[in-house]
């Protein structure tokens, strides 16, 4: 079974790196390409060919010129005027425009090899929401991670600040069409929500949630310098490598922002 659709998270602020790049984080350099070309290549070697990214509207016209150069793909810019909200808002605004039933979504500023969504589709006949999920991981802080507390692949409660916990969160996720309710729900109760108390509240109305495991494959979330040496001089360079073959097939000309 494929997935067709993609949704990238790309609203945040990045201030972490504000002072490292000159534009706004996901449309930075990593090397030879952009950082948002990372999750973008991943997804679309997975089977994606329908991406909705959702920006704020101060960085809509690096997304537009970004979507200008993708090759082999439709692409939708979706603008959030209320980023303070939280990317559990940007993850509305980007459900309400998905077509299918099923859906990924990814961390506009995580990098990550396209092994990790491919896990993910083993887990959908069982599941409303799979979190790739990783208890080894190599290259990322710790501390700084979104903690997963799982029971037999089961979710239990997913946030960043738990003392209880067996997994990280990788910031791919694979959902179903039936989760707008909850989300429509939440941005009309709620002045601010994250994805991970998006899928805590699914959790507590009944929602299967479950981890698709996907310990010790490469990843890394971008958010500080620190991580962009790791990609280019340090030991996570073979992520970039792997993501890269895929690269001609999706990306057309070469950049202009």
């Amino acid at each position: 079974m494929r997935v067709r659709e993609g949704i990238i998270l790309a609203a945040g602020e990045g201030s972490r790196l504000r002072m490292y790049y000159r534009i706004p984080k996901p449309f930075a350099p990593l090397g030879r390409i952009r950082l948002l070309y990372f999750p973008l290549i991943s997804l679309y070697r997975c089977g994606v060919r329908r991406f909705y990214i959702v920006v704020r509207k101060e960085t809509k016209r690096y997304a537009e010129a970004l979507a200008k150069k993708l090759a082999n793909v439709e692409s939708f810019i979706i603008v959030n005027d209320n980023p303070e909200r939280e990317n559990g808002y940007s993850l509305y605004l980007g459900v309400k425009e998905v077509q299918g039933d099923m859906f990924y979504v990814s961390m506009g500023d995580h990098i990550y090899s396209p092994s990790i969504p491919r896990r993910l589709l083993r887990y959908l006949d069982e599941s409303d929401i799979v979190i790739a999920a990783d208890s080894r991981p190599k290259y990322i802080d710790i501390e700084e991670a979104t903690r997963i507390w799982a029971v037999k692949g089961i979710v239990r409660y997913i946030g960043k600040n738990l003392h209880r916990f067996n997994y990280v969160d990788t910031g791919v996720f694979i959902m179903k069409k039936s989760v707008l309710d909850v989300l429509k729900r939440l941005s009309k109760t709620k002045e601010k929500f994250t994805v991970s108390s998006f899928i805590n509240h699914c959790i507590d109305l009944g929602y299967r949630v479950r981890i698709g495991d996907v310990s010790g494959m490469p990843w890394l979330d971008i958010d500080t310098p620190r991580e962009v040496n790791k990609v280019l001089q340090g030991e996570a360079g073979s992520i970039m490598s792997t993501i890269l073959e895929g690269f001609g097939e999706i990306y057309e000309h070469e950049s202009s922002i």
